[in-house]
């Protein structure tokens, strides 16, 4: 009885886990493409110890599951659509992007020198391909003004939009300054719009980051309201409810932050439940049962590298110190504005194609 215990809590703790984290405030899109990745790394790196008690072919079942859900969120079931926001909220978060997250792979002989220097060229082909579309929408039906005056002028905003993305994986300027650990990654976003060689990228960015990921701030309001409604304080006019539910959430957001916040960990929710690993984790070696399979292996085609030292952080319980960025301190480079013309407001042709593909 026990021993079953142990196993379903060492396979369950790391999805409860994710769901904590992301409970928060300033959990993103991004957050939850990355946390559901460190769940895979944290339930394999457990299957795979060699001491593991839990029987094969319950492990099988259970990558089986995780296949299948996978393929069902990212690939090719039925919600793979809607979630396509997600990975360009992970690849579009600065932090991340400097580390082993995404796995590395170069652009073709043949795009060599146009894409040098871009380390994860399949995933950049993926986040432009999704920037495109979801701006089209904007620019034909929209009504803000900064993305509106594209209209008719399909080939130039393409062509801007690569350069400012291909800009921001180099990590060139305007898009190298240092993260605030202190402010959400919105903010950074915000500090950048309205330079001259970023017109686009940083609208884009912060309508991503704008979207909540859960309803945890609209329940503890609502909590709140509550707390001020029983019998006892049912004289509270309408403004003196409003008003006491304002002073209470600036008093309990006056009290808290005292951690930076570029991301969301478990150890900064929880700590002392499931102590981290140092192993390199042995993902590939586990396959699913006949019975089991969902005909693609984790996230091998989804830009996530699961051998990341640095995923297997997010759901460690005992904080470690944070290595230094690569490429921090190195000068900014700059880079000229492509000159625009005002077009002939007939080319509404967004799709995005790359040679290679």
């Amino acid at each position: 009885m026990l021993s079953s215990q142990y196993r379903l809590i060492k396979v369950g703790s790391p999805p409860l886990k994710a769901l904590t984290c992301l409970e928060s405030n300033d959990a993103t899109v991004g957050d939850v493409y990355i946390f559901w990745h460190a769940t895979i790394w944290a339930i394999k790196e457990e299957l795979t110890r060699p001491r593991c008690e839990i029987p094969s072919r319950v492990q099988e079942q259970i990558v089986g599951i995780l296949n299948a859900r996978h393929d069902q969120l990212f690939t090719k079931g039925k919600l793979a659509s809607a979630s396509e926001l997600y990975l360009p909220g992970a690849y579009l978060n600065p932090v991340y992007l400097t580390s082993d997250l995404f796995n590395r792979d170069r652009a073709p002989e043949n795009q060599a020198i146009e894409y040098s220097g871009i380390s994860h060229f399949s995933t950049f082909k993926r986040v432009m391909r999704f920037l495109v579309q979801s701006a089209e929408s904007e620019v034909m039906k929209g009504h803000e003004e900064a993305l509106t005056k594209w209209k008719g002028r399909a080939t130039e905003f393409r062509n801007q939009l690569l350069n400012e993305l291909k800009m921001y994986a180099r990590q060139q300027f305007p898009f190298n300054t240092r993260v605030d650990g202190n402010k959400a990654i919105i903010a950074w976003w915000q500090a950048s719009q309205g330079h001259e060689l970023a017109q686009i990228l940083p609208i884009l960015a912060i309508k991503i980051f704008s979207v909540r990921v859960n309803s945890m701030a609209e329940e503890r309001t609502v909590s709140a309201f509550t707390w001020i409604t029983p019998a006892l304080r049912s004289r509270l006019s309408l403004l003196e409810a409003q008003a006491t539910n304002v002073l209470t959430s600036f008093v309990l957001e006056a009290r808290k932050h005292s951690t930076p916040r570029p991301t969301v960990k478990f150890y900064d929710v929880k700590s002392k439940i499931l102590r981290t690993s140092g192993v390199t984790p042995e993902s590939e070696r586990l396959q699913t049962g006949k019975g089991t399979q969902s005909g693609r292996q984790d996230a091998s085609e989804n830009s996530i590298n699961l051998r990341s030292k640095y995923l297997s952080n997010f759901l460690a319980s005992e904080k470690e110190a944070e290595k230094k960025k690569d490429g921090e301190g190195k000068a900014a480079q700059s880079a000229t504005p492509s000159k625009q013309g005002e077009g002939d407001g007939e080319d509404n042709d967004f799709s995005m194609d790359f040679d290679s593909d």
